[in-house]
């Protein structure tokens, strides 16, 4: 056998070239992001600290097909490069690419070098309507900051043309900061509609009137900014309506504010209230689009709901038709079925369900007919001629379509007879089809977020998730919402939070069926261990305190709300500190879940003590005070006339909205929560609660 020799230069050749190879092969992940796999890995690196190896990547993921990636790539890899660098790069990018975005980010480059000469040859003639307003802010900075005299007149031009935004305030803040600022004084116009951005009503209602006086002010959102300040600078609504209206605007488009602020101070004004009414028929004649429209004619109806509800009623058969965002009106349906309980006008409360079938949002028409349907049942009301059984039936029929409404679908169903079996699939089906709603997924948005969850960037999934969650698919969200879930379970608890924010935003506007993973990603189990023992322990329902943590906190142990209550029950230390002097406890965190979670239980466990069992009462009196609820009873029991009131019907004339609808939530929360992980009807749970006993 003859042994071959090679030179050891080819040997090294061969070495190398396999090294490189094998060094070179791609990974999974880039085999399937491609070129967009460099800005992933550009944003890893970034977070790593290796901001100039991380600029190389975003450079190769700027020529991605995906806008959106290729945009934030350019904006990045520039931000990253030294600072010595940066300037050119972007001057070459902007060579190579001519838009309002590019240049953005070459100007922004040269004010931090402070070129402001550059930034001006750049920025000449702009057109204040059409310029991207951070361009516009680099030119009004340069001129500032070189003390130019033309200053003044072009921010003041700006504000004029322009809604007043956080680019203008900046320049604003940057005025003030100047040592030698003689020559850059604001305007009237601008030091106003600085303070009217920031809802300084008193700074704002200094400057308001002098700013009215100048006709050419009277531009669309300046106008609004006026509305605000007159109605919340100051208490003299009648002489600031007056003053208002008579402020002929000199565009077409700002004559709703001056209808719309002057029904709005006249409101304010007991004797006035016939003649608001009139300003808001005027309000939505004059509505430039179908926002001002629908806005006009919500505090209409809402102002007549006041004076009377049978007035609000009327209006709502006029104009019915005539809305454009039925679920803009949710709340307002949502009050006026409360007010009609309260003054016991029941027939006019089954011919409103009749009437806005078709027109109201599913979740307002589904209470109206479940509602009437038991005012039937409970012999309140009787519709002449008809069949009571009949009639019920088809009530109870339309509620079932509840939209995302689960109370109503739930309680529906179980007047219906249906089955568990039946509900399923009544639960599957709450959704819109993308081809009646004209739904589209954004693609690149899509892209991006399966991107950040594949190269485990939790901040940018759950910021861009959260943020854009109508623009994706259910699919897309239940994919954010399930990684976010995950980092909860293996890394901080904070996360879990994030993930119920998704799912739920998207729970309620989906377009596609609600399957069983999305459900139990809107109504997680978190904290199980210590759900299970305390419920144990205070002999409660654990659907039932899974069902008070959701609704109460979102899972969030750090959660604090305006009125002070803290942590996942939202305990207030007044309460808390009653609980830890029971359990004699001298020092605790409400903060800590086992503590929040002991006390919050403790507490509804007394209050469904003290309400003879039924735990719906109880959690509206957890929420509402337990002092109201007994009262309420009461005052309602009298006033039908009867010894007791059915649950379902008190909960409906609670006349605090967050109490009611606290009921309302409490309850399909906990038949959700039985059906998903106890293998329970949630038609037979949801009717223990509401009908304890029959």
């Amino acid at each position: 056998m003859h042994k071959v020799y090679f030179p050891t230069s080819l040997i090294i050749l061969v070495l190398c070239m396999t090294f490189s190879a094998c060094a070179q092969q791609p990974t999974e992940l880039e085999l399937k992001y491609g070129v967009d796999a460099y800005y992933f890995e550009g944003v890893c690196l970034v977070n790593e600290g290796e901001t100039e190896l991380a600029s190389t990547k975003f450079q190769r993921a700027s020529n991605s097909k995906n806008k959106l990636i290729a945009d934030l790539s350019t904006e990045q890899m520039i931000a990253n490069l030294p600072e010595e660098k940066r300037v050119s790069a972007a001057e070459n990018l902007y060579r190579r690419k001519r838009n309002d975005f590019t240049l953005a980010l070459l100007l922004q480059e040269l004010f931090a070098k402070e070129n402001y000469k550059r930034i001006l040859a750049l920025t000449p003639n702009l057109d204040f309507e059409k310029s991207d307003d951070k361009v516009i802010f680099y030119r009004c900075a340069a001129l500032l900051k070189s003390k130019d005299p033309s200053f003044p007149g072009i921010f003041n031009k700006w504000s004029l043309v322009k809604p007043f935004s956080n680019y203008h305030q900046q320049i604003f803040a940057m005025v003030q900061e100047e040592d030698d600022n003689e020559f850059a004084f604001s305007s009237d116009l601008v030091r106003f509609s600085n303070a009217a951005s920031l809802a300084d009503w008193t700074t704002s209602f200094a400057y308001v009137y002098r700013v009215l006086a100048d006709k050419k002010n009277r531009q669309p959102h300046i106008m609004q900014y006026a509305g605000k300040v007159l109605l919340n600078g100051s208490s003299k609504y009648e002489y600031n309506a007056s003053v208002f209206e008579k402020s002929i605007p000199v565009h077409d488009g700002a004559q709703f504010y001056v209808d719309f602020y002057t029904a709005r101070m006249l409101e304010k004004v007991e004797e006035q209230r016939e003649l608001a009414a009139t300003k808001y028929q005027n309000a939505m004649k004059s509505a430039a689009d179908e926002k001002q429209f629908d806005l006009g004619l919500w505090y209409y109806l809402n102002l007549l709901m006041e004076i009377s509800p049978q007035r609000a009623v009327a209006a709502i058969e006029k104009y019915k038709e005539q809305w454009h965002d039925p679920s803009y009106f949710e709340d307002f349906f949502d009050t006026l079925s409360a007010k009609l309980l309260g003054e016991k006008l029941w027939e006019t409360y089954y011919n409103t369900a009749r009437m806005i079938d078709g027109y109201a949002p599913d979740e307002s028409t589904a209470k109206f007919s479940y509602v009437s349907a038991r005012l039937i049942e409970s012999d309140l009301f009787t519709v002449q001629g008809a069949d009571k059984d009949q009639i019920c039936h088809v009530l109870f029929s339309r509620a079932l379509h509840s939209g995302t409404d689960l109370y109503y679908k739930f309680l529906a169903a179980k007047k219906l007879g249906m089955s568990q079996g039946d509900i399923e699939a009544e639960l599957e089906g709450i959704y819109t089809k993308p081809e009646e709603s004209g739904f589209t997924p954004n693609k690149e948005i899509e892209k991006l977020i399966e991107g950040y969850i594949d190269f485990d960037l939790y901040d940018e999934v759950y910021a861009l998730s959260y943020d854009h969650v109508h623009e994706i698919s259910l699919e897309c969200a239940k994919k954010a919402a399930a990684y976010l879930q995950l980092c909860g379970d293996t890394s901080d608890e904070s996360f879990y939070p994030q993930s119920l924010r998704i799912a739920s935003r998207k729970f309620r506007k989906s377009d596609a069926p609600l399957d069983i993973g999305i459900q139990k990603l809107n109504f997680p189990r978190y904290y199980s261990d210590l759900v299970s023992l305390n419920a144990a322990e205070k002999h409660l329902d654990e659907s039932l305190l899974y069902a008070l943590v959701r609704t109460e906190s979102y899972f969030d142990t750090n959660a604090e709300s305006w009125a002070g209550a803290v942590g996942l029950s939202q305990l207030m230390p007044s309460t808390a500190a009653e609980l830890a002097r029971r359990a004699h406890l001298e020092t605790y965190d409400l903060k800590d879940a086992g503590t929040n979670l002991s006390f919050g239980a403790a507490y509804l466990a007394d209050l469904v003590r003290s309400l003879e069992g039924n735990a719906i009462l109880a959690s509206c009196a957890y929420n509402g005070g337990i002092g109201r609820i007994r009262n309420w009873k009461k005052s309602f029991a009298a006033s039908l006339e009867r010894e007791s009131i059915p649950t379902d019907l008190f909960v409906e004339m609670i006349p605090i909205t967050e109490t009611r609808n606290y009921g309302l939530k409490i309850s399909s929360g906990t038949a959700m929560y039985a059906y998903l992980y106890y293998d329970k009807n949630p038609l037979d749970v949801i009717a223990s609660l509401i009908f304890p006993g029959e």
